[in-house]
């Protein structure tokens, strides 16, 4: 029987709170963008860009794209626990 990475447990209770905020959802399960962000949040003409890590942090490539991400003025987040989830409720007033 597979087992459910932590990870993914995140990435679904982070899709799951967005959803409920009204926004949509766009989970990346592969791009010709190596190390793009693993959620695309739209709502009301604003995108932000979310990586669901393992308590593990992002990899160079991904600090390289969400780079140019913010260049260009997106938002982008990291969330490795359901800890930083419930804080980014708290702290991120964007839903």
């Amino acid at each position: 029987m597979p087992t459910t990475s932590k990870e993914s447990i995140i990435q679904s209770k982070i899709k799951a709170h967005f959803v409920k905020n009204g926004w949509l959802v766009n989970k990346i399960i592969q791009s010709t963008n190596n190390g793009w962000p693993d959620l695309e949040c739209f709502k009301n003409g604003k995108t932000i860009f979310i990586e669901a890590k393992d308590d593990k942090n992002a990899a160079p490539l991904q600090k390289y794209r969400h780079k140019l991400l913010k260049q260009q003025g997106f938002e982008v987040y990291v969330i490795k626990s359901i800890d930083e989830l419930n804080k980014f409720k708290t702290n991120v007033k964007i839903c």
